[in-house]
């Protein structure tokens, strides 16, 4: 690690930890801040122990579920040390670095600062390069792009702090190599899936974790919101239609009908779980497995749901702007916006309370995946919050998971990552062979094929097979169904076997 700390540093860093253990301060208003959860003020004692820790002080992490406020720990360092710095009279040729790695979670991100006060930001990303300020919030893709250059565009030997958003997304080499280019004084990772299914574990560039608070743990402890999970599964009748499966190739075939039985099941589910009148009380996150879908669903939604008040917007990483992207966080916030369409982006992060209802047609293998997914729907709304003050009621979230019949595995389920997910956590495989998403090189062979499907007009049968009301069931979560061996809960279906 760097060696580099500015003299007596470190001791003000950490006396002004121990000073916010409870309250963040306002940055620009003193008399104003902002009251720790227990859990928070928990992992800020740890923090100060460490820091405290000559040997241990330089690197660590801390492991929290989605929706428990990881973004609120950060503003906290971040403004510890900028304190700290203006105590020593070094804040104005110093810079302490936040990175994360989707292009939605800057600006997010950069509100929640501002909200504390924090507004002596510099972004690097999403068409932003403002690289000049105490603080600088950027993209790791921003760094990787310019690896060569950053000793001109960022002062290296001046750097503090580093905190690493979604810490798990900087396992891989490039990323760990950008990481130790810049080698703060100080670096912390925060995330809520700390491993990987290979092994690789966040400790491996941020050090040892020091505080974890595990998703069923915040389910519990009501830190998260418990969630009803319905268990939905889709199918072409084959009878409904004529299919030469010899004409196709056997991969290109399954993922044309997976789509369609995608496309057809969500607005289906959508009539049937959320009552027309109780629309306005589920703000919806949908997620599918590549942006055809995003386009096909949302047109959809929007042909079938328009008529009736609701407005679907769907987000593609290649087309979406970062003013939509906080035009539609607004608007989904304050009920202008009913459903959000969505694929990769927006899996990890996004704040947005207000969601409600989570349909994943999206299936995966990765217990991480998983998690990050339906933990945007177990966020808690937070008193004080303009959520709060408009009286938006969240005892309890509802999750949607779609089966295709046609997908090639049994994917990870909610209470899989519930009662399973010690297993997936110590590295042990999970789940079927499977096959991989749909790749660039024959998407497009796969969306003709899936509309001529859907141009035969085939019944699919969109049918619910388990129900878990974990809502009734939080006070005591051990009851949740157990995992075999295999780290799964046993689900009725072709799926199950």
């Amino acid at each position: 690690m760097s060696t580099h700390a500015y003299p007596g540093y470190h001791d003000a860093l950490t006396n002004n930890v121990e000073r916010r253990l409870e309250v963040i301060p306002n940055a620009k208003d003193r008399n104003q801040g902002l009251l720790l959860d227990q859990h928070q003020q928990d992992a800020m004692l740890e923090v100060a122990v460490t820091l405290q820790d000559s040997h241990r002080r330089r690197a660590f992490s801390i492991v929290h579920c989605c929706g428990s406020g990881k973004t609120v720990l950060e503003a906290n360092m971040v403004g510890a040390s900028q304190d700290a710095k203006h105590e020593l009279g070094i804040s104005e040729d110093r810079r302490d670095i936040v990175l994360t790695t989707e292009r939605s979670l800057i600006n997010i991100i950069s509100r929640q600062f501002e909200a504390l006060g924090l507004d002596d930001v510099g972004m690097w990303g999403n068409g932003e390069k403002v690289l000049d300020r105490p603080v600088i919030l950027s993209t790791i893709q921003a760094m990787q792009n310019n690896r060569k250059r950053l000793k001109r565009l960022i002062p290296l030997d001046r750097i503090d702090l580093i905190l690493g958003d979604e810490a798990d997304n900087f396992l891989t080499e490039s990323r760990k190599g950008v990481i130790e280019l810049l080698d703060g004084t100080t670096r912390i990772g925060f995330t809520a899936t700390p491993r990987w299914r290979d092994g690789r574990d966040i400790s491996d560039v941020w050090g040892p974790k020091i505080h974890k608070l595990l998703l069923n743990e915040g389910i519990k402890r009501g830190i998260n919101t418990p969630p009803i999970w319905l268990l939905y599964e889709a199918a072409i009748d084959e009878n409904s239609i004529r299919i030469r499966r010899g004409d196709y190739e056997p991969k290109t075939l399954g993922a044309a009908m997976k789509n369609a039985e995608i496309h057809k099941a969500i607005p289906e589910i959508y009539r049937t779980v959320i009552e027309r009148e109780k629309r306005d009380l589920f703000p919806t996150m949908i997620f599918v497995p590549n942006t055809y879908l995003v386009d096909q669903v949302t047109e959809s939604l929007q042909s079938e749901f328009g008529d009736e008040g609701v407005t679907v917007h769907g987000w593609r990483g290649d087309s979406i702007t970062p003013a939509q992207i906080n035009r539609d966080i607004d608007d989904f916030q304050e009920g202008k916006l009913q459903i959000l369409v969505l694929c990769e982006m927006g899996g990890r992060g996004l704040d947005l309370p207000a969601a409600r209802f989570l349909i994943d047609a999206y299936p995966t293998l990765s217990p991480t995946k998983l998690e990050q997914r339906h933990g945007r729907v177990l966020r808690k709304v937070r008193p004080g919050s303009l959520l709060h003050r408009r009286g938006f009621q969240k005892d309890y979230s509802i999750v949607a998971q779609v089966l295709p019949r046609s997908n090639a595995f049994r994917p990870v389920c909610l209470p899989d990552i519930l009662d399973g997910w010690k297993d997936a956590q110590e590295g042990k495989a999970i789940g079927g062979s499977g096959s991989g998403d749909v790749g660039a090189p024959w998407l497009e062979e796969v969306r003709e094929l899936q509309r001529r499907i859907e141009a035969k007009r085939p019944t699919i049968k969109v049918s619910l097979v388990r129900q878990l009301d974990i809502y009734r069931k939080v006070a005591r979560l051990d009851d949740l169904p157990q995992a075999d061996a295999s780290g799964f809960i046993y689900l009725p279906s072709c799926h199950g076997e």
